[in-house]
């Protein structure tokens, strides 16, 4: 008998595939099937085979984008649990039973998703979704696998469906992912009409999973997203609760266990959000105050190395106020050891657009 059924999307990339499922066979001791749904017009890109027990591969001759792929191989599941699995997903040791542990223990949760952290550095990618008014940042991405903010599972409003865990029944019954949606939003989607109905989405602390990310994504499918993300906003927008406000101040609290907070900073914008107001109202209200403000500005998003001592005039090198940089992602900011020669930073901060506050110069250490 079954109970669980792996659900794989694949359109292209099969050394991601492989080393996908070697990681889902080793780490794999339940009665389970895997269901890999190959789809791409060019048939040289799904032309796969496997000798692995209890795996199906479904052919389709198109593009049919993750949401109308994983609805096809929920189809064709026999288990009572179905588990989202992205191609370019890699399996730990432990981390099936300590998902489906959490997620079977409490029946008010819908949809569980493990830890997921980046193959490069093995940081957290994604420990659930928050919101602003304008966006769904993702609480602490950016912190070590082993940090003291996601050690302890929480229920956020959604979370990555890059690999996780739900009741087939419950799947069907609310209609699956919304096959509108293409290849973006269809998880977040999924969480927010879990929650219509009273089941909650579970990030489970103690189960990591290594998740690449937009590994068949081209620039062009960027702006497509942007277009998708109008339609989910079109269904959901009533839906959505502003709360990552509540990141912050835990954020905060944790940072006060080893450091302290100036009484007055002065602030480098070097964001990508739109939204900044609301983010410096969040700042005042945790009584971060902030004397003046420096826009730098970047035109593009998480940016992976941001060099300060090329951004910055020189006039904030010799500042004797302590200094706020407020970026996209808090460890864009490490390679700038030269930034330390430069300026005095022993009282600057960094602040991220997803809830994270940290010391710069441990950032730029590389100690946190």
């Amino acid at each position: 008998m079954v109970n669980y059924s792996f659900i794989i999307p694949f359109h292209s990339n099969k050394i991601l595939l492989e080393t996908c499922l070697n990681s889902l066979y080793k780490t794999i001791h339940e009665n389970f099937e895997v269901i890999i749904v190959a789809n791409n017009y060019n048939e040289k890109e799904i032309d796969i085979k496997f000798n692995y027990p209890n795996l199906h591969i479904i052919y389709i001759k198109k593009n049919l984008y993750y949401a109308a792929a994983i609805n096809l191989g929920v189809t064709y599941a026999q288990g009572k649990y179905i588990l989202f699995c992205d191609t370019d997903t890699v399996y730990t040791s432990g981390w099936f039973e300590k998902l489906t542990r959490a997620f079977t223990r409490e029946e008010s949760v819908g949809f569980a998703s493990p830890k997921l952290l980046n193959p490069c550095d093995g940081r957290v990618i994604d420990f659930g979704v928050a919101f602003t008014p304008f966006n769904g940042p993702h609480p602490f991405k950016g912190v070590l696998a082993n940090d003291s903010l996601v050690q302890k599972s929480f229920c956020p409003q959604t979370a990555c469906s890059a690999s996780g865990i739900m009741e087939k029944d419950i799947f069907l019954n609310i209609g699956g992912f919304n096959e509108e949606l293409g290849y973006s939003y269809a998880d977040v989607d999924l969480c927010l009409r879990l929650k219509e109905i009273g089941l909650r989405t579970l990030s489970v602390a103690d189960s990591y999973v290594y998740h690449k990310g937009n590994s068949v994504l081209s620039e062009m499918a960027t702006f497509i997203k942007s277009d998708i993300k109008a339609k989910f906003m079109k269904y959901n927008a009533s839906k959505i609760t502003v709360d990552l406000d509540k990141y912050y101040l835990l954020s905060k609290e944790n940072y006060l266990l080893s450091h302290t907070l100036e009484s007055g900073y002065f602030l480098v914008e070097i964001s990508s959000v739109y939204d900044k107001e609301w983010y410096f109202q969040v700042l005042n209200d945790l009584q971060i105050h902030i004397s003046d403000i420096y826009y730098a500005g970047i035109n593009s998003r998480d940016l992976d190395k941001i060099n300060l001592y090329e951004k910055l005039p020189v006039y904030i090198q010799t500042l004797k106020f302590p200094v706020i940089y407020f970026v996209d992602e808090f460890i864009s900011l490490r390679a700038n050891s030269l930034w330390m020669q430069l300026r005095c930073t022993d009282n600057d901060i960094v602040i991220d657009r997803n809830a994270n506050i940290r010391k710069l110069q441990e950032v730029i250490m590389n100690g946190c």
